[in-house]
């Protein structure tokens, strides 16, 4: 069971204005997703982004996905991205030998 995983940003988090910055970032939330090409699930996280220097912020418009994602993987405990591996990694194990099932309602075939 080869397992691909990926992670796609899903929001940004941001101050109105600090320091007269308008939109500062400040917090990156995201999905780790685990797909083995039958099954896939994912689990939800967020990074945060230290403060710095204002003056030396990207505008808000002029972000790229990259830069975004370089934060992402700058500023999150690399134990994280290990800890979300073996759980998905279970998880999607689980789901070809399942300990629970919900059949259809006998009345209804």
């Amino acid at each position: 069971m080869t397992i691909t995983f990926t992670t796609t940003i899903t929001n940004i988090q941001a101050y109105p204005i600090y320091q007269g910055v308008v939109n500062y970032v400040f917090q990156i939330n995201w999905s780790y997703k685990g797909n083995d090409e039958t099954y896939n699930t994912a689990m939800s996280g967020f990074t945060s982004v230290p403060v710095n220097d204002p003056s030396s912020a990207t505008p808000y418009f002029d972000l790229t996905e990259e830069q975004v994602m370089g934060w992402i993987m700058e500023y999150t405990d690399p134990l994280i991205w290990s800890d979300y591996s073996i759980k998905i990694t279970d998880w999607i194990a689980a789901q070809y030998t399942p300990t629970i099932i919900t059949p259809p309602l006998p009345w209804t075939k």
